[in-house]
């Protein structure tokens, strides 16, 4: 018999027929669409994640707030989240993208004045 493994994933390597015209075919275009959309947004949100942890992250509250504990720290990122974003994480890579630095510094550094003083 034939042994497909050996043969790859196209048994028929002359027939060139694309994703795109098998669901036109079968009326799923709109499925793959929305595959494809869904896709492209998933990367979309990891390389703003991506930005977004480069431009801001714990290590700069260190460097901003001397001899802060680890366990502050946390409780601190959760805070911001939540003032800034309401605890929605699209929302807060969103905002640490589109805000200034300085701002962002400001903002973490009242904020562990609210919660620590």
């Amino acid at each position: 018999g034939i042994n497909a493994e050996k043969m790859g994933d196209n048994i028929f390597p002359e027939i060139k027929i694309s994703e795109d015209q098998i669901c036109r075919h079968f009326g799923k275009h709109d499925v793959l669409m929305e595959k494809q959309k869904m896709l492209k947004n998933l990367v979309d949100f990891q390389e703003n994640t991506r930005q977004a942890r480069k431009k801001f992250n714990g290590n700069y509250v260190k460097e901003w707030i001397k001899g802060i504990e680890n366990k502050e720290l946390g409780k601190l990122m959760e805070k911001l989240r939540e003032k800034v974003a309401e605890g929605n994480e699209q929302n807060y890579i969103e905002w640490v993208l589109k805000t200034d630095v300085e701002i962002i510094r400001n903002t973490v550094e009242n904020l562990w004045r609210e919660i620590y003083s």
